[in-house]
C-alpha cells in the first residue's frame, strides 16, 4: 500500500535569555501658575450724584387681551400635514388606473418628451381626491402638471384607517409619462 514515513525526532536546543531590571525615575506634574488677574477698568458714570442702591420699578404686564395661539397646522378645516394611520392610502386598481386616465401633452408627444410629476393627495375617507399639490414636474411647463391632475380626479382610492377607522390623509406619488 505505499510506504510508511516516519519522522525523526527533532533536537530542541535552549537559548540563554537575559532580562534586564532598569529602575525608572517617577515623572513630576508640573503644575502652571495662574494666570495674572485681569487688571479693572474703571467705567466713567454719566452723572456722579446716582445713589448706589437706585433699584428698577417692578414692571406689571397684562396678557390677559393676547388671544391663545392657533393649533398648529390646523385653520379653516384644513388637515395638518402628517396624520398618523395603521394602513395607508391605496390606489384602486393600482398605478394601471392612473396610467388609463392620463392623456399625453401635445407639444411633450410632438417633441417626444418624457416626464415625470410628483403630486400630493388628500384622500378623503369616501376615498375620492379632495385636494392635489403638484411638488414638482420633470420637465416643468409642458403640460404634464394639468394631465396630471386631471388623472388624478378621476381616481378612487381605498381611504387610510387608524385604529380600524378610515381617516382623510395625504399621499405623495410619481406619475410618469412614457410614449412607449
Amino acid at each position: 500500500l505505499g510506504s510508511q514515513h516516519t519522522p525523526a525526532p527533532a533536537s530542541i536546543s535552549q537559548a540563554d535569555i537575559k532580562i534586564e531590571v532598569v529602575d525608572i525615575p517617577a515623572t513630576r506634574q508640573h503644575q502652571k501658575p495662574p494666570p495674572p488677574a485681569r487688571p479693572s477698568v474703571p467705567v466713567p458714570s454719566v452723572g456722579e450724584l446716582i445713589p448706589e442702591d437706585l433699584t428698577i420699578a417692578t414692571t406689571e404686564l397684562d396678557f390677559s387681551d393676547i388671544p391663545p395661539p392657533p393649533d398648529p397646522g390646523l385653520e379653516d378645516g384644513e388637515v395638518s400635514f402628517f396624520v398618523e394611520y395603521d394602513k395607508p392610502p391605496k390606489l384602486i386598481g393600482g398605478f394601471t388606473e392612473i396610467q388609463k386616465h392620463l392623456k399625453y401633452p401635445k407639444q411633450a408627444r410632438n417633441l417626444g418628451i418624457k416626464g415625470v410629476v410628483f403630486v400630493r393627495v388628500l384622500v378623503g375617507v369616501d376615498g375620492r381626491t379632495e385636494k392635489m399639490e403638484i411638488i414638482k414636474a420633470k420637465p416643468a411647463n409642458m403640460g404634464f402638471e394639468n394631465a396630471c391632475m386631471a388623472a388624478m380626479w378621476k381616481v378612487r382610492w381605498e381611504p387610510a384607517e387608524q385604529r380600524e377607522t378610515k381617516i382623510r390623509a395625504w399621499v405623495s406619488i410619481p406619475v410618469r409619462f412614457d410614449l412607449s
